[in-house]
């Protein structure tokens, strides 16, 4: 009788023990807060062909568009005016990374924020005086969304 009242509480210790842990390993198992990347281009989305090949190489170098990555294109349909607040539209949303088509709107990035990394896709962003040297330049950015 000992034998099975013995077995019964280690059942009970068990069960109570695994019901305590249950909401840490749930916790533990939900996925964490997705990287997104920010995208300004001075255009419209119809003859932009700078994000669709930034969503292809992304998509080539193992990202799911919406599941391991977010992608938040913003365009100023030829107002440039528009460009620094679709940066700081961005940047309130927290985006880990700010991808920018060229050296205008880099230099927009540039002033709106210090702590987001900027990646200037096309261009030469020593000549245009954004960065001293490339030796200098934050680490390559799908370094910075996986971290």
């Amino acid at each position: 009788m000992q034998f099975g009242q013995l077995k019964r509480r280690e059942f009970i210790t068990l069960l109570g023990g695994a019901a305590a842990m249950w909401p840490v390993a749930a916790r533990a198992q939900q996925p964490g807060r997705v990287p997104s990347v920010g995208y300004v281009w001075i255009g419209g989305p119809e003859r932009d062909e700078s994000f669709a090949g930034l969503r292809r190489g992304l998509e080539e170098r193992g990202y799911v568009i919406g599941r391991s990555l977010v992608l938040e294109p913003r365009y100023a349909n030829g107002d440039a005016g528009r460009v620094p607040d679709l940066i700081a539209e961005l940047l309130a949303l927290k985006v880990d990374v700010l991808a920018t088509p060229g050296t205008m709107i880099s230099r927009a990035a540039q002033r709106a924020t210090s702590s987001v990394p900027t990646v200037m896709m096309s261009g030469d962003p020593v000549g245009a005086g954004l960065v001293a040297s490339l030796a200098r330049s934050p680490p390559a950015w799908t370094n910075i969304l996986n971290e």
